[in-house]
Formats: structure tokens, sequence, C-alpha cells
């Protein structure tokens, strides 16, 4: 993948990760609390997914990959 397209890709990736965060957000507020699990780890998944991509254009990889895999553990 071309660097230009990486970028562009991270970008869409951060821009819709804080369009849909709020929203998420929401859903963990007005969720029943047998549901409301689920609805916090999809804050926190969308909430890494942002942090990936904006670490990552920054120039901060690392940081960027070591979020991700504190996440995934």
């Amino acid at each position: 993948m071309a660097s230009g397209s990486w970028d562009a890709f991270l970008s869409e990736l951060e821009d819709g990760a804080d369009r849909t965060l709020p929203r998420f957000e929401e859903l963990v507020a007005v969720s029943p609390a047998v549901e409301r699990g689920l609805f916090e780890r999809l804050v926190e998944h969308e909430r890494v997914v942002g942090e990936f991509a904006r670490l990552d254009r920054a120039g901060a990889t690392a940081a960027a990959l070591a979020v991700v895999s504190e996440h995934l553990a």
C-alpha cells in the first residue's frame, strides 16, 4: 500500500471513530444492565481504533501498536 493510501486510510479510520464513539457511548447509557458490558467493550474498541489511527498518523507507530496489543491482550 502506498504511503498516501495508508495515511488516507488512517484519516478515515480516525474520522469514523470520532463520529461513532459518541453514539456508542449513548448506547452504553441506555442499554439494559445485562447488555451494558457488550456496549462498553464496543466503546473501548472504537476508542482504541481512533487512538491507533491518531498515533500512527503522528509517526508513533510503536505506541499505536502497543495500544492495540494492550486492547487485544
